[in-house]
């Protein structure tokens, strides 16, 4: 998976970008074991691509003013946060936080 810098993204590019991570992280949290997930170097990548697009689609919002638009980035959020927060979740189970 390559790293991307979401500044350098058009807000289209973002969205795209944001269901193939937010489905890869997801994908990787099934085949990845518990325990291994935070020391898996992919998953981490994928964590952090999903935080980086996340920050950027969140910015980006409030100048958006057309509501498909506002509506398109709200779920395009949705799946990054629903993987983001797996990750995360998954993360304080193994570390017995949760």
């Amino acid at each position: 998976m390559k790293k991307t810098t979401p500044a350098n993204l058009s807000v289209d590019d973002a969205i795209y970008n944001s269901t193939k991570a937010s489905s890869f992280l997801l994908h990787m949290l099934v085949m990845t074991e518990p325990h291994q997930i935070k020391a898996n170097e992919i998953v981490k990548d994928a964590y952090e691509e999903c935080l980086q697009l996340k920050e950027y689609l969140s910015e980006y919002l409030w100048t958006e003013s057309d509501s498909e638009g506002i509506n398109t980035i709200q779920a395009s959020l949705d799946e990054l946060n629903k993987a983001l927060d797996k990750y995360e979740m998954t993360n304080d189970i193994v570390e017995g936080e949760w």
